[in-house]
């Protein structure tokens, strides 16, 4: 319960017990019980999550209420949508923050429902429609809704567009001054209007597949966005211009004042999609662990499970070049020199 719902049902229990006054004991619970009833609605976490599979187009209002829709801060839909659903959204989802749309499949629509209110046009499929986040002045929602006119949705950070985006409408994503994040996992850069992205926020990131960088950076329209990263098909950064990555064989030891031996088939291999594979010496054969890795200030972390237990090595890195690094865990100081991947092939079991 709130707070101050807790404290008036406190009251409320307090009148029933303690006063005395019967007229004032019936007084002070009818007081308190209305207060309880007018006590702004607190949604709860589970309120503000909403995920569903819409089987057929045009179908959101069905699954997600309008008095349910005004809580939503999470939004993962699959399935099939049109621009009926991306005007639902748009008007009745205004709190909504994070939307997912990796997993839908855009129909084609015609008709007066679109993101076009009033007008009667045509939406093609695997577009994102114009002004899909966008509340243009001549819509008639503006009669009852108190939306500001010609703005962007002014919730919205984060959204993943669907993988078979192919091109994107007008003032789809105009004017919404808090997004920071838009996520397209289509390996070519679908065709844009030249006012898709108008006045986008200077901080905004566009997040595309790995290898695609080059083609969105240079592709029409896309040049809003200032910076552009890869990541992989779980949408998780990668690190392509971060010197850590590749291949490291170890090529000395020291610990407690002495040299250690150090084995031929000691290898790191750190990819950039944060995951990792060690090739070390075991009872005279070579053995290979794999987990995932992070990076803090100047120590990267490998993460190995073993069983259901994580285990942790934290290395610090002591110097670094372009080929070489010095780091140390614990009590040992490893020395390491970049190498070809192709390194550690041969010990790696496909």
């Amino acid at each position: 319960m709130p707070f101050n719902g807790g404290i008036l049902y406190f009251f409320h229990i307090f009148a029933a017990n303690i006063l005395t006054n019967k007229k004032m004991k019936k007084f002070f619970q009818l007081l308190t019980l209305l207060a309880i009833a007018f006590l702004p609605f607190t949604a709860s976490a589970q309120d503000k999550q909403f995920s569903a599979y819409l089987s057929k187009a045009g179908m959101l209002p069905s699954v997600l209420s309008k008095d349910k829709a005004k809580y939503i801060n999470e939004l993962k839909l699959s399935g099939h949508m049109d621009a009926r659903d991306f005007n639902y959204i748009k008007w009745y989802c205004k709190r909504v923050q994070s939307i997912d749309l990796a997993e839908v499949t855009i129909d084609a629509y015609s008709g007066e429902d679109g993101t076009n209110e009033g007008y009667d046009a045509a939406y093609f499929a695997n577009e994102i429609p114009s002004g899909a986040f966008y509340y243009w002045g001549t819509s008639k929602n503006h009669r009852y809704s108190g939306t500001p006119k010609n703005e962007g949705m002014s919730s919205i950070t984060k959204i993943i567009l669907p993988k078979g985006t192919e091109s994107i409408g007008s003032k789809a994503f105009a004017d919404m001054p808090r997004l920071e994040s838009v996520t397209i996992l289509a390996p070519n850069p679908p065709r844009v209007h030249e006012s898709s992205f108008i006045r986008l926020p200077r901080e905004a990131r566009l997040s595309v597949p790995q290898g695609a960088k080059a083609r969105y950076r240079s592709a029409e329209g896309w040049d809003e966005f200032r910076e552009i990263v890869e990541v992989n098909e779980n949408g998780l950064l990668l690190l392509t211009d971060s010197p850590l990555v590749g291949t490291w064989k170890t090529t000395g030891k020291e610990g407690w004042g002495q040299e250690l031996r150090t084995s031929e088939t000691d290898f790191l291999q750190l990819n950039p999609d944060w995951t990792y594979i060690r090739v070390e010496e075991k009872d005279g054969e070579p053995y290979v662990t794999r987990g995932t890795w992070t990076i803090t200030d100047n120590k990267f972390t490998l993460q190995k499970k073993d069983g259901e237990e994580d285990i942790l090595f934290n290395y610090e890195i002591i110097e670094m070049t372009s080929n070489k690094m010095k780091v140390s865990m614990l009590h040992i100081t490893e020395f390491l020199e970049k190498v070809k991947d192709s390194a550690i092939t041969k010990f790696i079991k496909k």
